[in-house]
């Protein structure tokens, strides 16, 4: 009887192990720079890139088609964000400036700038690290290196973007925005400023609350699939998760060892059980964010990922890295059947295939 409790202990965890492997099954290699950021749509039917090399690129998932490669910045582009019902993208950049793309056909629909800071050593400010669709889908809140907040309305593209909120009190005291999002709900604006996250209501536009870090420099900041838990990282090397409504920690992830270059995008699973984090070399890592265990670690990139996103739909994580590249994975099956295949030309760009392909489908 022993023996047998032993055999299903021991069954039921290989199996438990099993399912929390992923294999890389598709690497998209048409970026000419390293690859910045990356974005589910709401459905999951679509991924966006942004890179280095002044492009965002719209994918069709899970197969990994090339939808719109989409031209028109200047300089790198840092973020993208898709609007609510997926009819359009909006893209970020070191140039000031926000772009909304129709995804119908990859064309233009409106420009908005950055208000520019004039900094006294005669630098400019005006990058924009974050854009993000109002609830409604009728306006964008953007910031970045200037540490202005601003809203524009996308129907009006005559209309100039306008300052709503300056995270700047003092000049000696400069700090950026360098990440920001909405709530579930889509009545609170959460940026990453200095050392603190702001959270902002968007009725009357004005901070209601900071959250304080005084460890480090915050880069990044997400809402998780609860309504009141933020998470955001730490130049440290720590991901901290925060009940804002409570006003308490969570949980801290030891990530990276720390630096200025340990830092991504972190996203949640569908589910809300598992988070998953780049920036620490060139892997990615997969965490059971209640009890802090990393469950797996994903390898292939060559230079550090930056960004890496769960799927909002299917059972797919996508990874980008500096190594100009982005990989999709997917939970490793038990059975699988190796047979070779041959990189596939869409639109002049190259999609290399992984040696397997499973036998179950998502």
């Amino acid at each position: 009887m022993f023996r047998l409790f032993l055999f299903f202990l021991f069954f039921n965890l290989a199996q438990s192990l099993m399912a929390q492997e992923y294999k890389n099954y598709l690497s998209l290699t048409t970026h000419q720079g390293e690859v910045q950021n990356i974005r589910f749509s709401p459905k999951g039917d679509m991924l966006a890139s942004a890179s280095f090399d002044n492009t965002a690129i719209i994918w069709e998932m899970p197969s990994g088609k090339l939808i719109h490669t989409l031209r028109g910045h200047s300089d790198d582009v840092l973020e993208v964000s898709f609007s609510p019902d997926s009819k359009f993208v909006a893209t970020a950049s070191s140039d000031g400036s926000v772009k909304v793309w129709d995804l119908s056909n990859g064309k233009l629909k409106a420009t908005f700038y950055n208000k520019p800071f004039y900094h006294r050593n005669g630098d400019i400010y005006k990058s924009v690290a974050f854009v993000s669709f109002s609830a409604d889908g009728k306006y964008l809140y953007f910031g970045g290196k200037s540490a202005y907040l601003m809203k524009a309305k996308i129907n009006n593209s005559k209309e100039n973007a306008k300052e709503i909120y300056n995270a700047n009190s003092t000049f000696d005291d400069f700090k950026a925005i360098t990440g920001g999002c909405l709530s579930q709900d889509g009545k609170l604006l959460f940026m990453s400023v200095g050392k603190s996250i702001q959270l902002i209501s968007l009725q009357n536009e004005k901070v209601i609350k900071t959250i304080n870090y005084p460890n480090a420099l915050l880069n990044d900041v997400i809402a998780a699939p609860q309504s009141n838990l933020l998470t955001y990282w730490a130049e440290n090397g720590n991901v901290l998760l925060w009940n804002y409504l409570k006003g308490e920690m969570v949980q801290n992830l030891k990530v990276t060892t720390g630096g200025k270059e340990n830092y991504s995008a972190i996203s949640y699973s569908k589910n809300n059980e598992l988070l998953v984090t780049g920036g620490f070399q060139n892997e990615a890592k997969i965490w059971d964010w209640k009890s802090g265990e990393l469950i797996t670690t994903l390898k292939g990139h060559t230079r550090i990922v930056r960004a890496c996103k769960f799927s909002p739909s299917q059972n797919i994580i996508a990874t980008a890295s500096y190594d100009h590249t982005i990989k999709l994975w997917r939970e490793k099956q038990k059975n699988t059947t190796s047979i070779s295949t041959k990189p596939q030309l869409t639109d002049h760009q190259v999609l290399t295939s992984a040696k397997k392909r499973y036998c179950c489908c998502l």
